[in-house]
C-alpha cells in the first residue's frame, strides 16, 4: 500500500505503487485480535513522518456477530420476536376494547373476533412458554 503525505497528513492512498512524486510506502502493522464484540477498521496515519497502517476499534455488526455464533443469532431472533409479540398484545387490548364497545356485534364481527382471539391466544402462549423462534 502507498500513501501520499502532505503537511504530515495522508491525503490519498493506493494499493499499487502510483506514478508521480510524493508517494511513500505504508509500513504495515498487524491487526490486533478481535474480541467477542469488537473488531478493527484498517486506516493509515502518519507517525514520525512515515505512513503506517493504523487500527481503530469498532463494535461488530449484528451480521458479524450472528455469523460467528448460531446461538447468538437465535437469541437475537428470540429478542426481536418477543418484542413483536408484546406489541401485538398491546394492540390486541385496544382492538378487544373496540369489540366490547359494539352493541350488539354482527355475525361477521363475532367471527372476526374469534379469529383475532385465537391469534392473540397463540401469541400469549408463545410468550408464556418462551417459544420465541417465530411470532406465528
Amino acid at each position: 500500500m502507498w500513501a501520499r503525505v502532505v503537511a504530515g497528513s495522508v491525503v490519498s492512498a493506493a494499493l499499487s505503487e502510483p506514478s508521480g512524486s510524493g508517494w511513500q510506502e505504508v509500513a504495515d502493522t498487524p491487526k490486533p485480535p478481535d474480541t467477542p464484540t469488537t473488531t478493527w477498521e484498517r486506516g493509515v496515519e502518519v507517525s514520525s513522518g512515515v505512513p503506517v497502517v493504523s487500527w481503530s476499534p469498532r463494535d461488530k455488526t449484528e451480521a458479524e456477530l450472528t455469523a460467528e455464533s448460531p446461538a447468538l443469532k437465535a437469541a437475537l431472533v428470540a429478542r426481536r420476536n418477543e418484542a413483536a409479540l408484546r406489541q401485538l398484545a398491546i394492540n390486541a387490548l385496544a382492538s378487544n376494547g373496540d369489540y366490547l364497545a359494539l352493541s350488539p356485534p354482527t355475525a361477521a364481527q363475532v367471527a372476526a373476533q374469534v379469529r383475532a382471539l385465537t391469534q392473540q391466544s397463540s401469541a400469549l402462549i408463545r410468550l408464556g412458554l418462551g417459544l420465541l423462534d417465530s411470532t406465528g
